[in-house]
């Protein structure tokens, strides 16, 4: 995940959608986008054109899913949220993003 999260920030979206499976999913508050068709426009139109970053993380490992609590800054959706992520081996296979 911080591979991702970085990745994310850095607004490198060959990097970020190679941390998903290709069978991933992604809903973003209820938008969901499947598979890296799905995640490659997720990640350009929500993460590259809002040039969203996150910030101020903190964590929780509940055994299986990763909650990243974070606040959100770009040119779209500002303030917090939560990324709860899933993953299959060393990717990602769901990420889940909802308003903290």
């Amino acid at each position: 995940m911080t591979d991702a999260l970085h990745a994310a920030n850095s607004q490198n979206a060959y990097a970020l959608t190679r941390c998903f499976h290709p069978d991933a999913d992604v809903d973003a508050w209820g938008m969901l986008f499947e598979g890296f068709p799905g995640i490659t426009l997720w990640i350009e139109k929500w993460i590259i054109e809002n040039r969203v970053q996150f910030t101020d993380l903190l964590h929780a490992w509940d055994g299986s899913d990763l909650a990243v609590h974070t606040q959100v800054h770009g040119d779209g959706y500002n303030g917090p949220a939560t990324l709860t992520f899933s993953t299959r081996g060393d990717t990602i296979s769901a990420l889940r993003i909802t308003t903290a």
